[in-house]
C-alpha cells in the first residue's frame, strides 16, 4: 500500500510535456515524462494538452481494482484521454476514453462506498469537463472497462448558470449507499462560483459560493476544491491573479476568503511581542489545485511566469514555495497547468 503522505502532483509545461512528482514528507522524487513512460509521445493526432486533471484511487473502496493514479487529459483537437499510474508497479496504461467533446478543462476524483452489511465495498472515478462551447459534462468511470463512458449535462438537472470555464471534483465517502456522489465546483464565464453535489443526471441545484457566506470577491478565472480535518475547502484564482480560500464547516457555518500569500507573523519578543501579517508576493496566478494527505492540505498554483508553487497549509507561516527551485530541484520549463492526489 502506497504511503498516505505522498502527493501526487502532474503538470503540463508550455512545449506540451506531462511531469510527475510525488512529494512525501521528507523530499520530492524527480520529474518523469509521463506522456514517454505512457507510450502516448504524440497521441495518435489529437493535437496538444491544454489542461490536466488527477484523482488517487487508495485504501477502502478499491472493490479489487488496482491502487493508483489517475490523470485525465484534455487535448485541443480531440477528446480527454484517461491514463492510470499503478502503485504497484509505477507503470502508465490508457483506460477506456469518453464521449465527451473537446474540453477546454478537466476534473476528476474517486468516490467510494463502504458497506456495513454484506455487500463489497467499490469505488468510482467521477470525470467533468468544460467543452470549448462552455457546456458542463460529468460521467463516471469503471475501472478497466471498455466501454467508453457517457457524459451527462450537469445544468440538466443543477440548473442553467451560462458558461462555464473551470471545474473541480471532490470524491466524498459514503456508508451502505446505492450510488457514489462528488462535490463539483465550477467557475462560470461572469466570474461566478458555483458548487453542487450528486452523480451524472442527478445533481442537485447549484449554490453560489460567495453568497451562501464565503462573502463576495468576483472574477474566478479558476477553481479547486478539498476536504480538510472538519470543513469543505474552496479555492479560486482572480484575474487579478491572487488566490483565495473560503471554508465550510459541517455546520454550514464559514471562514470567508483569505488570500493565501498572506502570511500571519509574530514580531518582537517578550512583552513586547504582536502579531502582523505581510503579503509574500510571487506572482500572478492563473491556475490552481488542491489536495489532502494524512500530512494535511496542499495547495499547489501556477503563476503568469510558467512557476509552480507548493503549500502545506498545515506548516506555519504557509508560504509558497517554488517547486522546482526548492521542491524537486530540477528545471523541466514553464508551467502552465498543474493537477494533484
Amino acid at each position: 500500500m502506497e504511503n498516505p503522505a505522498n502527493l501526487h502532483v502532474v503538470g503540463r509545461t508550455a512545449d506540451g510535456r506531462i511531469w510527475h512528482t510525488i512529494r512525501s514528507p521528507t523530499a520530492w522524487t524527480p520529474f518523469g515524462n509521463v506522456l514517454a513512460a505512457a507510450g502516448r509521445l504524440d497521441l495518435e493526432g489529437l493535437g496538444a494538452v491544454v489542461d490536466i486533471a488527477a484523482a488517487r484511487c487508495a485504501g477502502v473502496g478499491l472493490n479489487g481494482h488496482p491502487e493508483g493514479l489517475y490523470v485525465l487529459l484534455a487535448l485541443n483537437s480531440g477528446p480527454p484521454v484517461l491514463l492510470f499510474r499503478s502503485a504497484d508497479t509505477g507503470q502508465w496504461s490508457q483506460e477506456a476514453g469518453g464521449y465527451f467533446s473537446r474540453a477546454r478543462r478537466v476534473a476528476a476524483a474517486v468516490s467510494f462506498i463502504v458497506s456495513q452489511g454484506a455487500g463489497a465495498a467499490r469505488s468510482e472515478l467521477h470525470l467533468a469537463v468544460t467543452t470549448d462551447d462552455g457546456y458542463l459534462m460529468t460521467a463516471i468511470h469503471q475501472h478497466g472497462s471498455s466501454s467508453p463512458d457517457v457524459p451527462v449535462d450537469v445544468e440538466w438537472s443543477a440548473g442553467d448558470r451560462g458558461e462555464h470555464r473551470a471545474v473541480a471534483l471532490l470524491g466524498q465517502g459514503a456508508i451502505d449507499a446505492a450510488h457514489t456522489t462528488a462535490r463539483l465546483l465550477t467557475a462560470t464565464a461572469d466570474g461566478r462560483m458555483y458548487v453542487t453535489t450528486g452523480a451524472p443526471g442527478a445533481w442537485e441545484p447549484f449554490t453560489d459560493v460567495e453568497s451562501a457566506g464565503a462573502g463576495e470577491r468576483g472574477d474566478f478565472v479558476d477553481v479547486a476544491i478539498a476536504s480538510g480535518s472538519s470543513q469543505t475547502d474552496y479555492f479560486g484564482v482572480t484575474g487579478d491573479g491572487r488566490v483565495w480560500l473560503a471554508s465550510e464547516n459541517n455546520s454550514a457555518t464559514w471562514q470567508q476568503w483569505r488570500d493565501l500569500e498572506e502570511i500571519n507573523k509574530v514580531v518582537g519578543g517578550g512583552p513586547w511581542t504582536w502579531k502582523t501579517t505581510e503579503i509574500a508576493d510571487v506572482g500572478t496566478f492563473v491556475r490552481v489545485a488542491a489536495a489532502t494527505t494524512s500530512e494535511g492540505e496542499h495547495v499547489l498554483g501556477v503563476t503568469s511566469n510558467g512557476h509552480l508553487f507548493h503549500q502545506l497549509r498545515a506548516s506555519a507561516p504557509g508560504q509558497f514555495r517554488d517547486v522546482e527551485a526548492v521542491g524537486v530541484g530540477q528545471d523541466v520549463g514553464s508551467f502552465t497547468a498543474v493537477a494533484c492526489a
